[in-house]
Formats: C-alpha cells, sequence, structure tokens
C-alpha cells in the first residue's frame, strides 16, 4: 500500500478515515496542511516582524532588554547541524532555562514558530532555547526523541552562555511539539535531567483516535496502529505516567479538530491517578491553531512555569 506523504493530523471524522483508501487520505490530509497554513499566517507575519526587530539580538522587552541567539548549532547528524534559537534576559542571574519544541505533526514546523512564546518566557525571567529536529518522513519518531534529548543535554552544557541555572530546567510544546517533551519528561533515560516542570498544548498523548488501519502517521511511526501496534504503545506518553513525574500543564482547545482534546486529558487523568500535580487549561472555543497564538494561554503557561522555577531572588526585573 502506498505510505501517505506526511501532513496535519486529519481533521475528519474516524468513520471516514477507516473508510477511504491511501490516496483519498493523502488528499485529505494535505487540504489540512494547507488551510492550517492559512490559518497559521499570523504566525508568519509575527516572525518576519518580531525577528526585523530583534536583528540587533538586544531588543528590549516590557521587562527589560533581552538578548537572541540565532541558528546556534546544537549538534551534527551525518553532516547536517540541527540548530536552536536562545532568548535570554541580560543579567547576571541565573536563570532556569526551557526548552521549548515546535510542532508541526512532526514532518513541518521550525523553531522560528516560537519566537513570540520564546521572547515572552525571556521577558519572564526565563532561558528559552528553542529548538528544530530531524522532520519525517525521513527522519522517524526516535530520531525526533533523539535531537531533542540532545538539545537539552547541549543546553544545561551550555548554560553559563546565557546565565542559565542548570540546576532549573522545565520543557515547552505544543502539538507534536508537546507530543515529544511529554515522552522526554515521562520517559527519561540514563543521563536525563529531572525536569522541574512540563507544558504541553494540544498535545496528543495517546493515539485511539487514529483509527487501526489508517495510514495518516505511517509516515512517522513507521505503519498504521494495526501493523505497528508496538510502535503506538511505545510512543504514547500515557504509558509512562508515574508517581514522581514532573508537574504538568495542558493547555488545548475545545474545539481542537486536529487533536482531539481527549489525547490530552488521558494522560491528565492518568497523572492525577498517581497522584502527580498536573492542570488542565482549556482554551474556550478555539482550535488547534488558535490555542497557538491564543494570549490567555500563553499567560497561562507563563505563570505555571514561574511558579515551578522562579522564586524571589530570581525573578526578571
Amino acid at each position: 500500500m502506498e505510505l501517505v506523504q506526511p501532513g496535519l493530523l486529519a481533521t475528519t471524522p474516524k468513520c471516514l478515515l477507516a473508510r477511504v483508501n491511501a490516496k483519498t487520505l493523502r488528499v485529505l490530509i494535505i487540504s489540512s496542511a494547507f488551510i492550517a497554513s492559512l490559518a497559521g499566517s499570523p504566525i508568519a507575519k509575527a516572525q518576519d516582524s518580531i525577528k526585523a526587530e530583534a536583528k540587533a539580538a538586544n531588543r528590549r522587552g516590557p521587562k527589560g532588554p533581552i538578548t537572541t541567539k540565532w541558528n546556534v548549532a546544537y549538534r551534527e547528524v551525518d553532516g547536517k547541524k540541527v540548530k536552536a534559537d536562545v532568548y535570554y534576559p541580560k543579567g547576571e542571574g541565573p536563570y532556569p532555562i526551557v526548552v521549548m519544541v515546535h510542532g508541526g505533526a512532526w514532518a513541518l514546523g521550525d523553531k522560528l514558530d516560537l519566537i513570540m512564546h520564546g521572547r515572552e518566557l525571556a521577558n519572564a525571567g526565563f532561558v528559552a532555547v528553542s529548538v528544530n529536529y530531524r522532520l519525517a518522513p525521513k527522519h522517524k519518531i526516535q530520531d525526533q526523541l533523539e535531537d531533542c534529548r540532545a538539545a537539552v543535554k547541549w543546553a544545561l552544557t551550555n548554560a553559563g552562555d546565557w546565565n542559565g541555572d542548570k540546576s532549573r530546567i522545565a520543557l515547552w510544546g505544543y502539538s507534536a511539539g508537546g507530543h515529544l517533551v511529554s515522552l522526554l519528561a515521562l520517559d527519561r533515560q540514563k543521563g536525563d535531567p529531572v525536569y522541574k516542570a512540563v507544558a504541553a498544548g494540544g498535545a496528543p498523548c495517546e493515539f485511539s483516535f487514529i483509527p487501526s488501519n489508517a495510514r495518516t502517521l505511517a509516515y512517522v511511526f513507521g505503519g498504521t496502529r494495526e501493523e505497528v501496534p508496538e510502535q503506538y504503545k511505545k510512543y504514547s506518553p500515557v504509558e509512562y505516567a508515574k508517581a514522581g513525574s514532573p508537574p504538568f500543564l495542558f493547555f488545548h482547545g475545545d474545539k481542537d479538530l486536529i487533536v482531539p482534546h481527549a489525547s490530552s486529558k488521558a494522560l491528565h487523568e492518568k497523572l492525577l491517578s498517581v497522584k502527580v500535580e498536573t492542570t488542565y487549561y482549556t482554551a474556550q472555543n478555539k482550535g488547534h491553531i488558535m490555542t497557538f497564538l491564543d494570549e490567555n494561554s500563553r499567560k497561562e503557561v507563563v505563570e505555571f512555569l514561574s511558579a515551578k522555577l522562579l522564586d524571589p531572588d530570581h525573578a526578571a526585573p
């Protein structure tokens, strides 16, 4: 069977997805991606305007001057550099570190999508490290997790360059990025840090909403849920919820047609069941893209991370 090309998670109901063939499904997914790109045009405009203003890398924010380091390579794989942008306050610090992972169905997107969010965190007194990762379909989910782990290690190793405090590190991700940071935090490997907090927006945390024979995510997981069920289970954050996990904030639009809020709610409820601190913020009347842009959702994230990582001695000026 032909492999469906990457795109955003299908907005089509399960009953329809289960009936369509690969060619039709590809058209549906590409159409969804096109619609989302139109809806996401404010992101591109924000990127252009903010980056133009910040070219000197020291534009003053509302709480003081911040610095931006663009396109810093954090690792090299097969001769290709994987890069990050770093936003941080000008001051002695030390400032807690937030590693940020963009969305895009594991196949699209860029660290530049997070300019607005990274600058807000820097203005609030954090070192925000926005990272790229190798994309599907050329690179499957394990490569992407490997990149994100390498980015965390790099951020901690170089924390002193930005007056960062490597004893206080958190994760932030949206959509596919929310999925990746949830896995990083819950399925810790040898050498991984202890994360102080995780903010996951619009995140697929289990995949029961994908029909078992649909090839919607075959390009990243290597097959359908029917063909490779162990892959979908292995990379479902809900499978790793356990006592002692870091505090979570989930934020999700109640009108999200790309990732159903029940998927992130499943992890929220699993964490509650093992007595892990977790908060669920619902962006009212917001879909997938608009929740990402939503001012109230962004405010919830900053307040949550501030409560978990900042103290009066380290707060932004």
